[in-house]
């Protein structure tokens, strides 16, 4: 089950998307508001948080970041709003999608996201309508900054306290990072990323 949080701050555009999320298999939503401070979660962190607003530039990712640094970002925003969406993707964005596209490309997004995987639904003003990115050039920053430290040789506990977060989220960020680079060891990643200069 790929458990979900939802952050819009227009209620009614928020119940939307929950309603939507609600309907689909394998979804749950475990919490929605208007900001991430708003928003209590019972149990583990979401894998995915679906961030509604007019425009890329208009969400901010660094409240997201810091209360689920683990979880994967959907930005879902107007068609005519999509500016800076490769920027986002480079900044460790696991999808857009424009919210003129079908229901149906958001319940995509969120499934691709929990699984490591990129997607964009940009619209019918943008060709073509519907893309997958290679997760390989896209390392959220967190992934990166990591993998950089694990390079050092460092264990996961000194890692965790380098980056100022817990060892059990350095180990899911070592997971993606390694599912994404389709290798089965940390000294694969590092080697990995840093021949194509990921890190």
């Amino acid at each position: 089950m790929i458990r979900v949080a939802v952050v819009d701050g227009q209620s009614l555009m928020r119940a939307g998307i929950v309603a939507c999320l609600a309907e689909a298999a394998g979804i749950t939503v475990v919490g929605a508001g208007g900001q991430v401070v708003d928003i209590v979660v019972h149990g583990p962190d979401p894998d995915v948080v679906v961030a509604s607003g007019n425009d890329v530039a208009s969400i901010d990712l660094a409240p997201i970041r810091l209360g689920w640094s683990a979880a994967a970002v959907v930005l879902y925003v107007s068609s005519s709003g999509l500016h800076g969406y490769q920027e986002a993707l480079r900044d460790g964005v696991a999808a857009v999608v424009a919210r003129e596209t079908p229901a149906a490309e958001l319940l995509t997004a969120v499934r691709e996201a929990a699984t490591g995987r990129a997607h964009l639904a940009l619209g019918p003003a943008t060709a073509p309508v519907v893309e997958v990115v290679d997760r390989d050039r896209t390392l959220t920053r967190r992934e990166r900054d990591v993998l950089r430290v694990v390079a050092a040789g460092l264990s996961n506990r000194d890692v965790a306290e380098q980056l100022r977060i817990s060892e059990h989220t350095v180990k899911t960020h070592l997971h993606h990072a390694m599912r994404k680079l389709q290798v089965d060891t940390r000294a694969a990643a590092v080697h990995h990323a840093a021949l194509n200069a990921l890190i």
